[in-house]
């Protein structure tokens, strides 16, 4: 998966807020993923899926057209047609309906998220899984939401490009992450995520905040863990240790060696994953997979 970072000419529509609640998000729910912020890769490394995080520049349309799938998650308005836009809004107070949860199924129990800031009105669309609720009174407490309104505003786009997919989110979905942690928001873009990347390249019970990163070296491949819960802001403290982590990474491996648990793990393959557990983690660890 790559990501794609703030725009070079600095005109995107989210900045470092979207780019880092994406970032944010991505790493906690355990997906390996590359960053860019140029266009150099294209044609020459295969991804999966590309999230685009504050510009969506024209070059991934051929990427989609090719196989590939994308996911724009901005207010800002791609360099290629992916919808017809109405307007852009700089700032809406107001929320996003589910309308289809059988879409969105960690959201079964969710009716409204929050939406604060900006916000691109597409064309109508009565099928749209997720809609815009606008602005509606917040007060006095005896009148709140009573004038509050439905419209078919769509708030996800996803269309077929060629012999990919390409999904456009037209609000902040990163930067309302990245300031206010909502359970809801992240429970979206993993919704999202499985729709477009079914099949993910690690699955495991990690806590969010252990970090993970998979990387080939020569003929094996390295998944190094860090335990970030001893962080907080620009604070570092003793990390909680952690036991019994469960890990399937995607491919066929006869062995798994953590370096600082003494022999080796415990494998077993099935469906195209090699899965084994973790004994514990304290700050760090890597694991060796042949």
């Amino acid at each position: 998966m790559l990501l794609l970072g703030t725009s070079p000419s600095g005109g995107g529509g989210g900045g470092e807020e979207s780019y880092r609640g994406l970032f944010r998000l991505l790493s906690e729910e355990h997906v390996p993923f590359a960053v860019s912020d140029n266009m150099d890769w294209l044609g020459k490394r295969d991804y999966d899926l590309v999230v685009a995080s504050d510009w969506a520049p024209a070059g991934l349309r051929q990427y989609a057209e090719k196989g590939g799938n994308v996911l724009i998650v901005s207010a800002a308005k791609p360099e290629f047609e992916v919808a017809p836009v109405v307007r852009s809004m700089p700032d809406v107070k107001g929320y996003i309906r589910i309308r289809d949860h059988d879409a969105f199924p960690s959201l079964k129990d969710t009716d409204l998220l929050l939406l604060n800031g900006p916000f691109t009105e597409l064309e109508p669309d009565r099928r749209a899984p997720l809609t815009l609720v606008p602005p509606s009174m917040i007060g006095p407490p005896e009148f709140v939401h009573i004038d509050m309104k439905e419209t078919e505003t769509p708030a996800i786009i996803i269309r077929p490009a060629g012999h990919g997919t390409v999904a456009w989110v037209p609000w902040n979905l990163g930067a309302l992450y990245y300031r206010h942690s909502l359970p809801a928001h992240d429970a979206l873009f993993r919704d999202i995520l499985d729709r477009l990347e079914p099949r993910r390249q690690i699955r495991t019970d990690a806590h969010p905040l252990v970090e993970m990163t998979l990387m080939k070296q020569d003929s094996r491949t390295l998944l190094h863990l860090i335990n970030l819960s001893g962080h907080s802001q620009t604070g570092y403290f003793p990390p909680v240790p952690m036991s019994q982590i469960h890990i399937q990474v995607a491919g066929l491996y006869k062995s798994a060696r953590a370096v600082r648990v003494p022999g080796s793990l415990p494998v077993r393959v099935s469906n195209g994953y090699t899965e084994f557990t973790l004994p514990r983690l304290s700050d760090y660890e890597l694991l060796v997979l042949e």
